[in-house]
């Protein structure tokens, strides 16, 4: 029987943190406010989140996350890249409301944030479209307009950044859709076709491992 795990919850010697318990905890306290407001929404809500603690929990093969966090690890010690992120957006029905950072690897510990049911901008959101379209989205920190991404990206020094769609999860009872994407950062100017060309093998991995997710409310 192959082991899986929750890859939130990893430990290999890297700086992985555990967003996902803040998430609930966060959430548990929503749920309860929203539900003492109209009892007539009780259900949809539980239904809700239901999807949403889903989405976030992340099962894995634990032989094959092993090899590729090794991977990760190796790739940030010896490129441009000196931060990794793995996260899900969810909450919305079209478009998600907030993302959570499932997974992290820093070369920097001192420059960790934890992401937790980060509320999105209308810029986040539209470039979370843009990456659904393409697949892929670079981003050029002097480029961006005042938003949410600029101001946490010119908080930890982040230059520019590639993300990647892993895959997507859908809640047919509720129209919601959950978003597993990455995020390759680095403080460097330019991150070179040679380190683009890497991303592309690691993030081939990923979706291989973690991109058909399905649901069910049982």
């Amino acid at each position: 029987m192959e082991t899986e795990i929750w890859i939130a919850l990893i430990s290999l010697g890297g700086l992985i943190w555990t967003s996902t318990v803040g998430y609930f905890l966060a959430h548990s306290r929503k749920q309860k406010a929203e539900v003492s407001s109209k009892d007539s929404k009780i259900n949809q809500i539980r239904t809700e989140h239901a999807f949403e603690r889903k989405a976030v929990n992340t099962f894995v093969n634990l032989q094959q996350w092993d090899t590729i966090s090794s991977k990760i690890q190796t790739f940030c010690k010896t490129s441009s890249i000196d931060r990794f992120m793995i996260l899900v957006a969810v909450n919305g029905l079209n478009d998600p409301r907030e993302t959570t950072a499932i997974y992290q690897y820093r070369e920097d510990t001192a420059d960790f944030h934890s992401y937790v049911g980060v509320e999105l901008d209308r810029d986040y959101v539209s470039r979370l479209a843009e990456l659904k379209r393409n697949g892929i989205l670079f981003v050029d920190t002097s480029e961006l307009p005042s938003s949410l991404l600029r101001g946490i990206y010119l908080d930890e020094g982040v230059t520019h950044a590639i993300w990647y769609l892993i895959g997507t999860m859908e809640n047919k009872e509720t129209g919601q859709v959950a978003y597993k994407y990455c995020s390759f950062a680095t403080s460097q100017e330019i991150i070179t076709d040679e380190t683009e060309h890497i991303i592309g093998n690691i993030v081939g991995e990923l979706k291989k491992m973690m991109g058909n997710t399905s649901y069910s409310a049982c």
